[in-house]
């Protein structure tokens, strides 16, 4: 058991305002539940704390799930009992404490310095600029840098471990990444590619990705901004313990206290989040992201317009790719791509740990004092009923069914970090986690799992907290959950499925969970505004992508779940609060990440704006793509290219390929930008036409090719 883990504390749980008289944590052992904090202005930009966590530890899907993804769909979705044993199950994993590997291997990574060599003057070799300042630079008689070609750094250090002192442990998706790994990621492999790959835009191989995510794990670590001495100063803070020893406090109790201030002021782990939202994305979805980046480039706003489901019609996704802008869906489980690398050629890479399965969280946060009070709400059959009842406005109110209130810094009152999952910045504010999306692709359509704070833990959506639950440090056990992985809900007695937990059972029932009836799961927390309490996750989700309704009018969220009316009908185009399936196909496979939240999308055209602003070639072809085609004057350009060749002589007439390949098969598997390229540069017997045509010209020829041959056009 890890330091964070250690012993249970021993502070009062006193309740504030008008909650429950006995308050108490439930489940396994109690323990400090402070976790691994992070700098609400930092993130994971901070190279301190991305290079304590290391390499992000991969969640293993269900395997039930992906061998048989439309069978275990089928059954999941007509039994609630064994839907809500498998979400447990998942959210058992995700939350699952692993230790901070990054932190383990800095402390192996380098010899440590002879005896005489201050700690102060370590940090100094970053500073020498050149080969013979740095390997000349002294501390304590002993040359302590080492030049690797391009900077000076130390060459040895002072981080050690107490002795019986084990590596702390943060919960698994608090090491995944967060936005600005994403960007640090993005950038470090778009670096590898040439200038001449980069305006073709060129997939990354997974090689270059695992480059890129070793940069991000590790490499930063020894950055000017955290010189070795004040990293090592943070690793024995995070060891050692400031406060003294009280009068008659047993040696237990002192070190208990010791480790939740330790792990309460420790900052870099997870993702920022100013007490709001914060998405986190499993290795596997990242590895994904990068593989995709020219689709995701390309997938323009109205790639959902022809989406829709026809009214009173069934909705018929692809069987191969209900995606439009990625070549595939994300993956389920995307393994290892990097284990049949020769360690050899390949280096570190071939040492990363597999990628996984496919994992969205958001994660919401309350602030601790400044005036800001947290919300505890009810969830029982009676406050649903009330909720969800015909005419009532459905929203989860921001003050809830009670409230508690404390001072800033005062992790004392309740709910205490034994109660609730509590981190405090470096800036000393105190965030507590109030609620957990978890999305895993396990099945084709997403299983959508989410988790909340309780101040009655085992009532109604806490009561079948599974026993293994114990496993997890105590405070996981103080969170309700719900699960849906479909629209509608299928279970012929859902209901009735619970008898034996009467309070799960009634709330089921006042959810609406009947056979045909549009599935229920929302989050007090998480799902804010009016009628958003009816809401199930996966129908607002599969809008995900689009900036337009069915009008092709400019999308407002909000209304995608104000109607609970359940027919479709002209001033109904989101029947039963958004809940009913309405696309065949889902842009960025249910994911806002690329159009909301983060905008990974605008991220990956920014960098690549930016780093393409100084490229003649790259400029050319964002013009050429900017400008307005003439389709009419394109088809003339295909027929007769030049005086002697034309586009049609090598692709065919219709375009469909002879000499030259399919202009349809090319749009299939080449963005815009690839094709472009190819028409510019040539490529094998394609001739180069860039100095033939003029840029107008050549928007043209494009304008007729996306009429002719773009199947999402």
């Amino acid at each position: 058991m890890s330091l964070a883990l250690s012993a249970s504390l021993v502070m009062g749980c006193s309740r504030g305002n008008d909650g429950p008289e006995n308050p108490q944590t439930t489940g396994g052992e109690e323990s400090t539940s402070t976790g691994f904090p992070f700098d609400g202005s930092g993130g994971k930009e901070d190279a301190f704390g991305r290079s304590l966590v290391g390499i992000p530890r991969p969640y293993q899907p269900d395997p039930e799930m992906v061998a048989d993804p439309l069978g275990q769909k089928v059954l999941l979705a007509t039994n609630m009992r064994e839907r809500r044993s498998r979400a447990w199950e998942t959210a058992r994993q995700v939350l699952e404490p692993v230790p901070l590997v990054g932190l383990a291997s800095q402390i192996n990574r380098l010899p440590d310095c002879p005896e005489g060599v201050e700690t102060r003057d370590i940090d100094r070799c970053a500073n020498q600029s050149d080969e013979a300042s740095c390997t000349g630079y002294t501390s304590g008689g002993s040359a302590i840098c080492q030049w690797d070609g391009e900077a000076c750094a130390p060459s040895c250090d002072n981080l050690t471990l107490p002795d019986g002192e084990e590596i702390p442990e943060i919960p698994r998706w608090s090491t995944w990444y967060g936005v600005e790994d994403i960007s640090t990621i993005f950038k470090a492999a778009y670096g590898q590619l040439s200038p001449e790959d980069q305006r073709a835009r060129r997939h990354f191989t997974d090689e270059e990705i695992g480059r890129a995510m070793l940069v991000n794990n590790s490499a930063v670590d020894r950055s000017r901004r955290w010189p070795l001495r004040r990293y090592t100063d943070a690793v024995g803070d995070l060891f050692g313990c400031s406060l003294p020893q009280e009068d008659g406090e047993s040696d237990e109790d002192y070190a208990t206290r010791c480790a939740l201030s330790r792990q309460s002021n420790f900052s870099g782990g997870s993702a920022a989040g100013g007490g709001i939202a914060r998405m986190v994305y499993s290795p596997a979805m990242v590895l994904h992201m990068m593989r995709n980046y020219p689709e995701i480039l390309a997938c323009r706003d109205d790639k959902l317009q022809d989406t829709w489901c026809g009214d009173g019609e069934p909705c018929l996704e692809p069987e191969d790719n209900f995606s439009t802008c990625f070549s595939q869906e994300f993956p389920a489980d995307a393994g290892n791509p990097w284990a049949a690398l020769d360690p050899e050629q390949a280096g570190d890479v071939a040492g990363l740990p597999g990628a996984g399965g496919t994992v969205l969280i958001k994660a919401t946060w309350s602030r601790v004092g400044f005036g800001f009070k947290l919300p505890a709400y009810d969830t029982d059959a009676d406050a649903l009923s009330e909720l969800l009842a015909p005419g009532a406005v459905g929203n989860w109110s921001e003050e809830g069914d009670r409230q508690y209130e404390a001072e800033a810094g005062d992790v004392t009152a309740f709910p205490t970090p034994e109660d609730i999952y509590t981190i405090t910045t470096r800036s000393g504010g105190t965030y507590r986690l109030t609620g957990l999306h978890i999305m895993t692709k396990d099945l084709r359509h997403w299983n959508w799992i989410t988790l909340w704070w309780s101040d009655e833990p085992d009532t109604d959506f806490g009561a079948d907290r599974p026993e293994n639950f114990s496993t997890l440090p105590g405070v996981w056990s103080n969170y309700k959950m719900c699960v849906v992985v479909d629209y509608t809900e299928a279970d012929e007695d859902a209901a009735g499925r619970f008898a034996d937990l009467p309070s799960l059972q009634a709330a089921i029932t006042a959810s609406g969970a009947t056979p045909g009836a549009p599935s229920w799961c929302s989050n007090p927390y998480i799902e804010e505004g009016p009628a958003n309490a009816r809401t199930n996750c996966i129908g607002c989700h599969q809008h995900a992508g689009s900036r337009y309704d069915e009008q092709g009018e400019g999308l407002v969220l909000e209304d995608l779940i104000t109607e609970n009316d359940a027919n479709i009908g002209p001033t109904n185009r989101y029947p039963a609060n958004g809940r009913t399936q309405r696309r065949t196909k889902f842009a960025t496979d249910y994911s806002w990440a690329f159009s909301r939240m983060d905008d990974l999308t605008e991220l990956m055209r920014t960098e690549i704006e930016y780093q393409g602003a100084r490229d003649d070639g790259w400029r050319r072809q964002q013009e050429i793509l900017n400008l307005d085609g003439d389709a009419e004057r394109g088809a003339m350009l295909f027929a007769q290219t030049s005086a002697t060749q034309a586009c049609a002589g090598c692709h065919g007439e219709d375009g469909l390929g002879d000499f030259g390949p399919s202009f349809e098969q090319l749009f299939a598997q080449k963005t815009s930008w690839q094709m472009l390229n190819t028409v510019l540069y040539g490529r094998g017997p394609m001739p180069a036409w860039g100095e033939e045509l003029t840029d107008q010209e050549l928007a043209d020829l494009f304008a007729f090719l996306e009429e002719s041959f773009d199947p999402t056009r």
